[in-house]
């Protein structure tokens, strides 16, 4: 993208930043409207879309019997008092 077209961008988006409903209507102008029924959900989001390489899959195993540990270990997993 040339720096022209990213400072435009930059003061467009410094000028709508508070006008919720005019900066939607520039993204769709521009072309960058999510299409209806496709918004991602939190799940989508965060999903590993490629699987673990072999030390990564060996790493969230060790992570998770981690977890498994501390979660037996009443220190950690004692209720909390909270004040509300």
């Amino acid at each position: 993208m040339p720096a022209q077209e990213a400072a435009v961008i930059r003061k467009a988006a410094a000028i709508l930043r508070g006008q919720p409903e005019e900066a939607m209507w520039l993204r769709v102008h521009l072309g960058f409207a999510p299409e209806p029924g496709n918004a991602l959900s939190a799940l989508d989001a965060f999903a590993m879309k490629e699987a673990l390489s072999p030390q990564g899959e060996a790493l969230w195993k060790d992570v998770m019997r981690q977890i498994e540990r501390d979660r037996k270990d009443p220190l950690l997993s004692r209720s909390r008092d909270v004040e509300l």
